[in-house]
């Protein structure tokens, strides 16, 4: 029997200059700022298509929230820690959008976890 559930998912989006500045970010020399936009980018890419998939209610697909819910940071969360307070305001932007994509994350996870349960 299928149960339903009610999960409050939390997604980041970044303004469309931040998202530029990861652009340029992703192909820095730099490898904090790479490793940094190189994962706003990938990580916005993923939330904009898990977000699309939950709010389609009118249209039930199977969409694997797992690329979302398991997104690989590797190095780049110590690397936007660093970068955070970067002398260029725009770099420390991109820097706490990773922070707080991964901070959504993490409780969006915890909240279908906690539904599931239910």
């Amino acid at each position: 029997m299928a149960k339903q559930v009610n999960v409050q998912f939390r997604f980041i989006v970044p303004a469309e200059g931040v998202l530029a500045t990861a652009q340029k970010m992703a192909s820095s020399s730099n490898s904090d700022e790479k490793a940094v936009g190189s994962a706003v980018v990938e990580l916005t890419d993923i939330t904009n298509r898990s977000k699309a998939a939950v709010e389609d209610v009118a249209n039930p697909a199977t969409y694997d929230m797992a690329v979302y819910f398991d997104y690989k940071f590797g190095d780049s969360l110590e690397a936007a820690k660093r970068l955070k307070s970067s002398a260029e305001k725009e770099v420390g932007y991109v820097a706490d959008t990773l922070i707080s994509q991964a901070k959504a994350i993490n409780q969006s996870k915890a909240a279908f976890l906690a539904a599931a349960k239910k």
